[in-house]
């Protein structure tokens, strides 16, 4: 029974809380610490995302205010990955954190298989740590600060800054260290206010910060594809009925963020694929995306995590109606008569949707959007048709001679020559009472839906030009005959749509040649990454970390490429073939750090002493390990140890 579990501070880690209890305890082992706060001794000290707390909860007095969702919800980093995960696993996940299997909790999250890894250090913020000393007595480690891709305090404008407390090390997975004893007076780096990379991070950590602090809704992946539709449309990345073009989602993202941002955050773009990480966010495949992937989309949309959860899921780029009639002669001008708006997609406006509004006055008209502004709904484009009462109101100020051209186009809300040109239309005397200007141009007047009918030879004449086409090139596509004779279709198209249609070559399915990736290139690169991590583990500060293949490449960041293509990179299991250690050799070299310990502590151990502090005891036996043992044991008595 815990009777006196420390109280957590605002967006304290839970991790923080334990290792500050562990301070306060004064256990002598950080096992029994892991004991007393989960009654066994299969927990690990996880940062992120920890499990066994349905033992923790139940282990505490009688009355206490803590529940498992709370400390979940306030203390662990799940609400930060809730929002992207399926419904489904994201119940999966709190079961496994309220119970005893953690094993599988960080792949389920989706975070093992993603290319971002987790911090290696635990981080802190210098501003914080000196205002928490300052109110609480001492400072503890945020779990805002522990988000891989929050590299800046949101509050303070700094820099985060990592501790020398490795969380990765399997020597420390049941040490709790808090941030008292690791964090030293630091001096803040700040971050520059015109930076663009600095900009994209300090919203990112804002970003995180809201989730954090909100109960946001779990979206099922349709529903969060067509929140994205909504904001692709706005800005002409996609069109109203939710086709994305992707080449241009793609060029508006690498103008937005550098290279050497992506880098940092680890989500540079795989371009010798098309299945990157952005392709798959705008499609609907159950698939866990790391959040960091969806805040880059979200920010690159001009939107925040805030707006983003409470924005509509439907496109509605005219905004929602009724929307007012435009008749200028009508008595309900401007008022919000009208309960539906078309919208269909205008290649010619730059893939604008395009809403049509119609009256029950007849007043129908059209504008490109999105609407940018509340001005835009008594915007305008065009006029597809102007209604009896507009026609009425036009003949009976055509008849009226006080009344000049300008002023009547200037009450029926037209330009003069429109005004002509149906007035002309309607068969209204010309020249009109009172006016100077006789009949209007043929070439300026309307033309009667009659008139549209191209003469028979005309026809004839297109239709043998395109066949002639056709006929040239029989392997020619539509795309390619369309810029052999772009005249020729394009009148087809205006005027003998039907008869095009019907004559048309055959679809060509067109099978794109799938970027296939450079498996030497990358070969070489992930060769190189794992020599290089296995220099760093065996470089690394305290007791030796064993070098296997699962150490080195998870160290390397490839762990989820060489587990799953180790057979397409040669070299790369060469390397690894050469830097492996069996467990004689690593347990050789336990026991040459535990020397170089004796040495620094002067003091000269028993045989038994020695092997349980090297962890060698099951292979003291071994012929190599039992003569490692055997000399170094000599040379700590040769160099003057006192027994």
């Amino acid at each position: 029974m815990i009777s006196r579990f420390t109280d957590p501070h605002p967006d304290e880690i839970f991790y923080s809380v334990c290792a500050r209890f562990s301070d306060r305890a004064q256990y002598r082992s950080q096992r029994s610490i892991v004991q007393e706060l989960f009654a066994t001794g299969n927990a690990i000290a996880t940062v992120g995302l920890p499990s066994h707390l349905g033992r923790l909860v139940g282990a505490l007095i009688p009355g206490h205010r803590y529940s498992v969702d709370q400390l979940i919800d306030e203390h662990t980093l799940l609400p930060f990955y809730a929002p992207f995960l399926p419904p489904a696993r994201l119940v999966q996940l709190r079961d496994q954190m309220r119970g005893d299997d953690g094993d599988a909790i960080y792949t389920r999250a989706g975070i093992m298989a993603s290319r971002i890894p987790l911090p290696p250090y635990l981080r802190f913020c210098p501003c914080c740590a000196r205002e928490d000393r300052q109110r609480f007595g001492e400072c503890y480690w945020h779990r805002l600060h522990q988000i891989p891709g929050v590299e800046v305090c949101p509050f303070h404008q700094v820099w985060l800054e990592a501790s020398e407390i490795c969380i990765q090390r399997r020597q420390t997975r049941y040490v709790f260290v808090s941030a008292e004893r690791a964090i030293q007076p630091t001096p803040a780096r700040a971050l520059l206010p015109s930076g663009a990379c600095h900009q994209v991070l300090l919203q990112l950590a804002r970003d995180a910060c809201w989730l954090l602090n909100h109960q946001v809704p779990v979206l099922a992946s349709e529903e969060r594809r067509r929140r994205y539709l909504h904001l692709l449309a706005r800005h002409g990345l996609a069109t109203a009925s939710g086709i994305v073009h992707q080449r241009e989602l793609l060029q508006a993202f690498k103008a937005y963020y550098s290279s050497d941002c992506l880098q940092l955050l680890h989500c540079e773009l795989d371009e010798t694929t098309q299945d990157h990480w952005l392709t798959r966010l705008v499609h609907t495949k159950e698939v866990a995306q790391h959040p960091l992937y969806h805040l880059l989309l979200i920010q690159l949309l001009g939107s925040t995590a805030e707006t983003f959860f409470c924005l509509s899921p439907e496109y509605l780029p005219f905004g929602e109606g009724p929307w007012p009639c435009l008749n200028p002669v009508s008595d309900h001008y401007r008022q919000s008569m009208i309960l539906e708006c078309q919208i269909t997609h205008n290649w010619k406006m730059g893939k604008r949707p395009v809403g049509t509004f119609t009256c029950s006055c007849g007043f129908t008209y059209f504008r490109a959007g999105p609407d940018q502004s509340p001005e835009d709904h008594l915007r305008r484009d065009g006029v597809k048709a102007f209604g009896l009462q507009w026609e009425e109101a036009l003949q009976k100020g055509w008849e009226d001679p006080t009344l000049s051209l300008r002023a009547l186009a200037g009450h029926l809300g037209v330009d003069p020559l429109t005004v002509q040109r149906h007035a002309n239309q309607l068969g209204l005397i010309f020249p009109r009472p009172g006016g100077r200007l006789g009949q209007l141009k043929e070439e300026l007047q309307l033309r009667s839906p009659a008139s549209h009918v191209p003469a028979p030879t005309l026809i004839k004449a297109y239709r043998d030009e395109w066949l002639a086409a056709m006929k040239a090139d029989p392997g020619a596509g539509i795309r390619v005959l369309r810029s052999r004779v772009a005249r020729v279709y394009t009148w087809l198209y205006r005027h003998d749509r039907d008869w095009l249609e019907a004559h048309k070559p055959p679809r060509q399915m067109v099978s794109q040649p799938q970027v296939r990736i450079n498996w030497n290139s990358r070969d070489v690169q992930v060769a190189a990454a794992v020599s290089a991590a296995a220099l760093r583990l065996r470089n690394t500060p305290g007791p030796p970390v064993h070098l296997t293949t699962t150490a080195i490449a998870r160290e390397s960041g490839y762990l989820a490429l060489i587990q799953q293509h180790l057979e397409k990179l040669p070299l790369t299991a060469q390397a690894l073939d050469g830097l492996i250690e069996t467990r004689e050799d690593y347990a050789i070299r336990r026991i040459q750090w535990t020397t170089k310990q004796y040495k620094q502590e002067n003091f000269y151990p028993k045989r038994w002493q020695f092997v349980k502090r090297a962890g060698v005891d099951r292979l003291a036996a071994v012929p190599r390990v039992q003569q490692a043992i055997d000399d170094c044991l000599a040379l700590l008595q040769t160099t003057g140890s006192g027994s």
